[in-house]
Parts: C-alpha cells; structure tokens; sequence
C-alpha cells in the first residue's frame, strides 16, 4: 500500500518543493519507526540514498511543530499513523535488546514457520500475535 502510494502520489520524483519534502520526511518517520524498515530500504522506496533518508529523519525533528509541515503531511497523518507505544514495543528506536537462548530460538522458530525474511519480522509477528489475544480477551471479558 505504501509503495503504490508513494507513487501515485509522486513522492518518489527529486523535488525540493517544501510540501514534497515535508510529506517525504513524515513518511520516512512513519517507515522507520512503524514499519522498521532499514535505512537503505526506505532510500529504494523513493529512489534516494540512504543518506538522504537519514538527513530527512533530521529535518523531520527539526520541522515537526511547524504550522506548515502540519498543514502539508495532513493527509499523510491520516493515513499512516506513528504510534510511539507501537515504536517502543518493537523498539525500533534502535535500542538494542537482550534476548536469552529459548528467547532467541523462539524467534527463528517463528520465522521459519511462518517464512518471514528477518528476526525483526518474527519479533513483529509476535507482538502482533500477543496483541491481538489481549485484544480478543479484552472484549471477551466486557
């Protein structure tokens, strides 16, 4: 969905226009922090290096209480929402994390199973998993 966005959108043309630049740098945001995507990864999505990515997540702190960037990302901020509890479950803040040995082989048995390509991913799909029965028991018990 991100992609085709991104695309129909024209986000991923060189332009220096501020609304271009203010809604690229919010997704950058949005992809590194909720989607945990690699540097390098996101600069594919929009045909741009990953040090450019890394000068945009910059910006993005820098103009973020702007009246104007909040004016332009509007619809961006709809669509494609930060969570920072979200951020911090997965703590794509880049913190590392210690993991004991059933912990470690926890993970690669979840990502085996269910063929995903990275541990984050499997981290991911567990959090999700977690998630949803507290969400299924939640409403169970009202």
């Amino acid at each position: 969905m991100i992609k085709e966005y991104i695309i129909e959108e024209k986000l991923n043309v060189k332009c220096r226009k501020r609304e271009f630049v203010y809604r690229r740098v919010y997704l950058f945001k949005y992809l590194q922090q909720m989607e945990g995507m690699t540097l390098t990864a996101i600069g594919k999505l929009f045909e741009l290096d990953h040090a450019t990515v890394i000068h945009g997540l910059k910006t993005f702190d820098n103009v973020k209480l702007y009246s104007d960037f909040m004016d332009y990302t509007r619809k961006e901020f709809e669509l494609f929402k930060i969570n920072t509890f979200r951020r911090d479950l997965y703590t794509l803040n880049r913190t590392p994390i210690q993991f004991s040995a059933e912990q470690f082989e926890t993970i690669v048995d979840v990502r085996i199973s269910q063929e995903l390509d990275t541990n984050e991913d499997a981290i991911k799909f567990i959090i999700n998993s977690y998630e949803r029965r507290s969400d299924s028991s939640m409403q169970s018990k009202t």
